[in-house]
């Protein structure tokens, strides 16, 4: 899954595309509930809400 991270992270040139990668891979760390990914899947989730 970090590897999966850094691969969005890295090669995502378009803004709303690497949302919603990052979004996929978000649901997947939820739904696996791998716990050392909490924090990063927080941010995430913050950085996705609407001001």
């Amino acid at each position: 899954m970090s590897q999966e991270l850094s691969t969005i992270l890295s090669h995502s040139k378009n803004r709303l595309v690497a949302f919603k990668k990052l979004a996929i891979w978000y649901n997947k760390i939820e739904r696996l509930g791998y716990k050392s990914f909490n924090t990063i899947a927080r941010t995430i989730q913050n950085k996705m809400k609407p001001y």
